[in-house]
């Protein structure tokens, strides 16, 4: 059988709205479930590690910034389910994947794609997991009792652990401190899960979708207000915890619009989201906020037609280049 995994190089982003796609796994396949996912990483990153499921469920290719593999990573027997990914960067690529009969794990590869450990976890979401600049799963295990975050290492080692972190959003800032956003807080720990601090969002009972760091460690929230659940917000904090601003998004409606993915570059914000334009289409927005969080520019690279042909998995930049993962169709 050809394994026929499909990258299209990265465009500037000074380039044309409608040629933004870098990996296409899904062409020349009769399977629309094929696509790609940028992992969850600490910014900046001139490379960005990709998980793909294919057909006989082989997980992970590591691919350059303008979509040359640089490495791949081979997994058998594995069951359907989507593949998220975690990576810091450099050296180290962790794949999260279900194996037939059931159990998930997470699995910990080098560039050489040389596996370096398999570490039993029972949580997909691509949200609540992360990697530090040495190469640690920072993730939340539900296969434990009670339930617990977990610092695990390369090896598989789990190097610290704390129950009293709940199961939210997060990511690894510059100096590999912990961020977690929760419905109605923003919370720091450092790498062995002790409290730095605590923060209230300026709405309570907000809908957390995801949380980034620059690289002066400044947290970026993306949330939707609730009530009424319509207005989705950028919250910026500084490394001390304390709000600098706050940024509604007018064409992001939280009722009716798809979150894609939030990423940042050390410096810049991407947000790209599927917007409800009516008729069973779905038009993919993707804005450029800079540190402000002001709106640099917003492109709308194609419309979804409905069957699952074009869909989006995640959006990344170095500041120069562009690219957005997932299947573009047939």
């Amino acid at each position: 059988m050809c394994l026929c995994f499909y990258a299209l190089k990265g465009t500037r982003e000074s380039s044309s709205p409608d040629a933004l796609w870098a990996y296409d796994p899904g062409k020349g396949s009769t399977s629309s479930s094929r696509w790609a996912q940028h992992a969850i990483g600490p910014a900046p990153s001139g490379q960005s590690c990709i998980g793909l499921r294919d057909v006989s469920n082989t997980l992970g290719r590591v691919f350059d910034r303008d979509g040359y593999i640089t490495s791949t990573f081979s997994l058998t027997n594995l069951a359907t389910a989507d593949p998220v990914s975690a990576w810091n960067g450099t050296d180290t690529a962790w794949f999260l994947a279900t194996a037939t009969g059931g159990t998930t794990n997470w699995y910990a590869f080098n560039l050489s794609g040389t596996q370096l450990s398999s570490s039993r976890y029972d949580s997909g979401s691509r949200f609540r997991a992360a990697c530090n600049s040495s190469g640690d799963l920072i993730a939340y295990n539900a296969s434990t009792s009670p339930q617990r975050m977990e610092r695990r290492a390369r090896g598989g080692t789990v190097s610290a652990s704390s129950s009293s972190v709940p199961s939210s959003v997060l990511c690894v800032d510059a100096s590999d401190n912990i961020l977690t956003a929760q419905a109605s807080s923003l919370v720091k720990y450092n790498g062995s899960f002790t409290q730095q601090w605590s923060t209230s969002y300026s709405q309570f009972g907000a809908s957390v979708l995801a949380v980034v760091a620059d690289s002066s460690s400044n947290a970026y929230v993306l949330y939707a207000q609730s009530p009424p659940g319509t207005a989705v917000k950028i919250e910026k904090y500084n490394s001390s915890g304390t709000s600098q601003s706050v940024t509604t998004i007018t064409t992001f409606n939280g009722l009716y619009d798809q979150f894609v993915d939030f990423w940042c570059d050390g410096t810049n914000l991407y947000l790209a989201f599927f917007r409800n334009v009516g008729l069973g289409t779905m038009g993919l927005t993707v804005i450029k906020y800079n540190g402000s969080v002001s709106e640099v520019w917003a492109r709308n690279p194609w419309y979804e037609d409905g069957t699952a042909n074009r869909t989006a998995k995640s959006v990344r930049s170095d500041g120069t280049v562009l690219t957005l993962a997932g299947v573009r169709g047939q």
